[in-house]
């Protein structure tokens, strides 16, 4: 269990850093309107899957 733990938490810092490197020169309101778009396209999805699942009840 702890050596799935370290290696999900080693993977997870890996992006965090590829992350981290690819982004470090982006001006911040850039990143700041790419991290609202990011949350308002996965927010919509999240509502078109709640309402499709009403639907097809």
């Amino acid at each position: 269990m702890k050596r799935t733990k370290r290696a999900l938490e080693t993977q997870q810092r890996k992006m965090a850093d590829w992350l981290n490197r690819r982004t470090e020169n982006l001006p911040k309101k850039r990143a700041k309107g790419l991290l609202f778009a990011f949350c308002l396209v996965v927010g919509l999805h999240c509502v078109y899957l709640i309402v499709n699942a009403i639907v097809n009840i």
